[in-house]
């Protein structure tokens, strides 16, 4: 599993020198300071500007060093003037009475202890404050040099920043990310069309080069990820090498069951629900990324049949995910935009097969010693290997179908819900 990314940003400290603080070295090896500045600079160490001020005595210092240095002759002074200040009030107090001398001894020590309580908090406050600083700094050069993931936090800052990516807090501090088939189809096949044609030219160029194997042709048509566009498109090149007709597929002349269009929309449910909980971004965490994708697609993983639409649409509202039962219904509407574009079908179905790949990638590159583990990653990659069959099997066959179909069954996915939310209001 690779290590999921931190992002910070660059903490920067300064520290500009006091203009108000002067030194003589001709008239003394230390530093003199004017009666101008006397203020602002540090009563204990009289070299640095003092940035605190002791709450008691009103000294300023510039560090924990200082303050401790002062302060035990503070805390001396402080209980020396109470105590003498009570016994002179006891000394004089008629009747002399024993009960009140020993409350106003007791009271005595509870704000000396206070007060001792106090200066160990500012004290505390301060090394917290330094440490934090440092910390920062350290986090900030790992994510300079790439190297910042969960595994550099300690426990104790990994369950705080967890805490706050469950309950939402530090979503707050995260753009969301805008899935790319909302954008107009005029826009999305000008902003990939050249892409398209520059993957074209790169796989055209590798067909020439005898020592080039197939996997490094299929690499050619990976994208860099980005918040807009999926990894993987559906190119022209791959358009050219798409088979006539269905009867390539299917033996005996068979034809496609009109129940694909149901089972393809759970696949497209899954893949939209996957993309929105990984925030556009699977590469985070390819295998849990296609965990979730298989979970959620028992059309791939389990083989699951669907006879209509509303028992397909049922099954992906009612299914359990980390995101909700809003986030599903979103998801359900996500389809509808897919199906009503054929770029946007083709697209979603090729970045689909490329998130499989990636983690049948991780899958063969892990070598445990474990007897057990070998054996259950290798039936791991025969069922991803099954799986990828079945999903360029519904890639051939949205290919080969027309986009008319599949824009009347976007129409009634869009009547379903619109019934299904009559419903929940006149329930409500």
């Amino acid at each position: 599993m690779e290590p999921v990314p931190i992002r910070l940003g660059t903490l920067r400290t300064t520290v500009k020198p006091s203009s108000n603080v002067s030194a003589s070295p001709v008239l003394s090896e230390g530093p003199v300071v004017n009666n101008a500045s006397m203020a602002r600079v540090c009563r204990v160490c009289t070299t640095q500007e003092a940035r605190y001020t002791c709450p008691r005595c009103n000294t300023p210092y510039c560090s924990v060093d200082c303050y401790r240095s002062h302060g035990e002759g503070c805390t001396e002074q402080f209980f020396e003037s109470h105590v003498r200040s009570e016994m002179t009030l006891a000394s004089n107090a008629k009747g002399n009475d024993d009960e009140k001398q020993q409350r106003s001894i007791q009271e005595l020590l509870e704000r000396v202890r206070e007060f001792q309580e106090e200066q160990q908090q500012l004290a505390d406050g301060e090394d917290d404050e330094e440490a934090l600083v440092q910390r920062m700094q350290e986090l900030a050069l790992l994510d300079k040099e790439g190297r910042l993931t969960l595994d550099c936090l300690t426990p104790e800052e990994r369950r705080k920043f967890l805490g706050e990516v469950a309950d939402g807090r530090l979503g707050k501090l995260v753009e969301l990310w805008t899935p790319w088939w909302l954008m107009s189809e005029r826009k999305y096949r000008n902003e990939t069309s050249a892409r398209r044609r520059e993957l074209v030219l790169e796989e055209i160029g590798g067909e020439n080069d005898e020592g080039e194997n197939e996997s490094e042709a299929s690499s050619a048509v990976l994208l860099e990820p980005s918040v807009l566009y999926p990894v993987r498109i559906f190119t022209t090149n791959v358009a050219q090498k798409m088979p006539k007709s269905m009867s390539a597929l299917l033996p005996d002349g068979r034809q496609p069951s009109p129940c694909l269009r149901y089972h393809l929309v759970e696949i497209l449910f899954a893949y939209a629900l996957v993309l929105r909980a990984f925030n556009g971004d699977c590469a985070q965490d390819t295998a849990e990324a296609a965990f979730m994708l298989l979970d959620l697609c028992r059309v791939l993983s389990d083989d699951a049949r669907y006879q209509s639409l509303e028992h397909v649409c049922l099954s992906c509202l009612e299914k359990q995910s980390s995101e909700g039962s809003a986030t599903n219904a979103l998801a359900i509407q996500d389809v509808q935009q897919i199906i009503r574009t054929d770029v946007f079908l083709l697209d979603a179905l090729s970045d689909t097969r490329a998130l499989l790949e990636r983690y049948q990638q991780e899958l063969v590159r892990n070598s445990e010693s474990d007897k057990q583990a070998r054996r259950e990653r290798k039936t791991a990659l025969k069922k991803l290997t099954a799986i990828q069959k079945k999903i360029i099997f519904y890639q051939t066959w949205a290919y080969l179908t027309p986009i008319e179909e599949f824009q009347a069954l976007a129409t009634e996915i869009e009547a379903y819900t619109k019934n299904k939310e009559l419903l929940r209001l006149k329930i409500l």
